[in-house]
């Protein structure tokens, strides 16, 4: 499917479309330079000291930017589904998400955690509770989303090919599918098919060669 049509299935209802296409085409442009920079490897996802380093950047530079990324990342959001939240699906501690291209709806409980830099719960209740009925979380657009973690991942000394946003959905799939297990990641990231989730099952030449050579 050429950039065009896949942008203008993406383009949204009750937005300026001739906009929307030129954030749209931007963004897939950067993505594909973000392939031709990894050489047509499998994506890197962030790391566990990347993750943290990038959430400390982002909340000092911005509260609001800071819980954008970090929900993203906690419930696996592309960045279509991480920008379309509103008031309304947080409730009663569970954030509630129809899942694009196809994926099915996915009702899950806040993330309360002992580290601030991960603690969504009360961040999310108290962002919702001053905003008006129907107002979305997180009010920019695609391209400010991908030019907020080019700073951010920039600042954190985070490698550019990792400087996207679906980096954050990946590296969720990617810290977790082990432990979690390919059914619950499935569930969770909101896939039909397993083969979707399948898809983080996949690993690099230097991680294979790392884990069968360390048998010998």
């Amino acid at each position: 499917m050429s950039a065009l049509w896949i942008c203008l299935a993406k383009a949204e209802e009750g937005t300026n479309l001739l906009s929307a296409l030129h954030e749209c085409l931007l963004e897939h442009s950067a993505q594909e330079q973000a392939k031709i920079r990894r050489g047509g490897k499998i994506m890197e996802h962030l790391t566990r000291d990347e993750l943290v380093a990038l959430l400390k950047v982002a909340k000092d530079q911005s509260h609001r930017n800071w819980l954008l990324i970090l929900t993203a990342f906690s419930h696996g959001l592309r960045a279509s589904e991480a920008l379309g939240l509103k008031r309304e699906q947080i409730r009663d501690g569970f954030l509630s998400v129809q899942r694009l291209k196809g994926s099915d709806k996915t009702v899950q409980p806040l993330v309360k955690h002992q580290n601030p830099l991960f603690d969504e719960k009360s961040a999310l209740e108290n962002l919702v509770a001053s905003l008006p009925a129907k107002a979305r979380l997180f009010p920019i657009s695609r391209m400010q989303f991908w030019r907020l973690m080019q700073k951010y991942c920039k600042l954190s000394g985070i490698p550019a090919h990792k400087a996207h946003c679906h980096v954050l959905k990946y590296s969720v799939a990617m810290l977790s599918i082990k432990e979690a297990g390919i059914e619950n990641l499935r569930k969770y990231l909101g896939h039909k098919s397993m083969g979707s989730t399948g898809e983080y099952l996949k690993t690099s030449d230097q991680e294979a060669s790392t884990a069968v050579q360390s048998v010998f």
